[in-house]
């Protein structure tokens, strides 16, 4: 029960800070729903959470840098008719780097992560990141559905 109230806590304080945030904190209010959405995913009591943000938030800062690396090189190749053939095949070694780089990260924190949270919430954050990721596409692309509903319901399919 207090983990309910918990993090119905949690949920209704996002909503606000989402309602009252201006729109040049975009970036803080997604954070603050992907928070959210992780922390009622995950379930973490308080002496787990307490050791898991640290480790994400490490795994997700290292994961950005690698992803805002692929993003260069994408641009890169986007301009490909301007290009040299050498420097389309630096751009798309790049990436390919890029996806190993991701990969490996991801193998380093999977032990890092095990030490702190179970094989399954290991399992249901990767799933729930992929799902916020999925969502927040949708909401760009002009889905009319609340965010936070489709965070719900695709919680229920995952837990």
């Amino acid at each position: 029960m207090k983990k309910i109230i918990i993090t119905a806590l949690l949920l209704m304080s996002t909503l606000i800070v989402t309602a009252q945030a201006p729109q040049g904190k975009k970036g803080e209010r997604v954070q603050a729903m992907r928070v959210a959405m992780l922390s009622n995913a995950l379930n973490l009591d308080e002496a787990t959470a307490q050791k898991f943000w640290p480790i994400f938030n490490t795994y997700s800062d290292a994961k950005k840098a690698i992803q805002q690396e692929r993003k260069e090189y994408m641009q890169t190749i986007s301009n490909a008719r301007n290009l040299s053939d050498a420097d389309i095949d630096k751009a798309l070694n790049g990436v390919i780097v890029c996806a190993q780089k991701e990969v490996d990260l991801q193998k380093r924190y999977k032990s890092e992560f095990l030490r702190v949270i179970s094989a399954k919430q290991l399992a249901i954050l990767f799933q729930a990141e992929k799902d916020f990721k999925e969502l927040l596409i949708s909401k760009m692309r002009g889905g009319t559905e609340d965010i936070q509903e489709q965070g719900r319901r695709r919680l229920n399919r995952i837990r």
